[in-house]
């Protein structure tokens, strides 16, 4: 059994280990050190394919914005071979064959063999360049992101939600209103032919009077909202 040797330095009042406790402390850690950089380079491989052309750089890392990647590459893709098949379909006669003396379709060999080999060559041309090194580690650096984002709770977005419809509705009032008053002001200047609506319901129900009353309140409205609009820009 090995003792440590204990000295007393700083004029006697703090004891020190022994020169041989230090080194061998040192060396164990170093060894720790080196452990934990090979478990990371083993999790984290190289910026090297390897394994041949269908080989998974740096696989299970980056899984769903690799997954969300190939489906919107898949849908482009099924998109893109459909419209070759219907434009060859349409403005060619491939596929065709006279029968009994007139031309008919027959089953789109053809066609089905270009629309597969524009598939087949636009998956590998997608497989390459998804694969590569720097496309796969921004996957990878976008996914780690995300995991950061704070979302929003349900509660939040129902709440937010229920604003924004509200805005939406109350804008679409102020913009009727006005397009009826400025309709009115146009129809008394001689610009339009025709009342607004709003003002000719008024004016059945309840008379010209009603009329005179309507163009009053909603004048004091008007001006009151661009007042206020100019007060608060220059506010701001």
């Amino acid at each position: 059994m090995k003792m440590a040797v204990v000295t007393k330095g700083n004029d006697g009042k703090e004891p020190m280990a022994d020169d041989d406790d230090r080194s061998e402390r040192e060396e164990r850690e170093a060894e720790r050190r080196e452990e934990r950089e090979d478990a990371a380079r083993a999790a984290a491989p190289s910026g090297s394919v390897g394994g041949g052309l269908f080989s998974l750089y740096k696989p299970g890392q980056g899984y769903w914005t690799r997954m969300c990647t190939a489906g919107g590459v898949v849908l482009l893709i099924a998109l893109l071979a459909r419209f070759i098949y219907i434009s060859i379909n349409t403005r060619t006669k491939l596929d065709w064959q006279v029968i009994n003396g007139v031309e008919k379709p027959v089953f789109p060999t053809i066609k089905l063999i270009i629309t597969a080999i524009f598939c087949a060559v636009s998956a590998g041309v997608c497989w390459y360049y998804l694969n590569k090194p720097k496309g796969v580690d921004f996957f990878i650096a976008t996914e780690s992101e995300m995991k950061k984002v704070n979302w929003t709770s349900r509660k939040e977005i129902i709440g937010s939600t229920k604003v924004v419809i509200g805005f939406m509705f109350l804008i679409a009032a102020l913009l009727f209103v006005y397009d009826q008053y400025f309709t009115r002001i146009f129809y008394l200047f001689g610009v339009l032919n025709f009342d607004a609506p709003i003002w000719d319901w008024v004016g059945a129900k309840a008379g010209r009077t009603a009329k005179i009353a309507l163009d009053a309140i909603v004048t004091t409205g008007v001006v009151a909202s661009i007042v206020w609009s100019i007060v608060g820009a220059r506010k701001q």
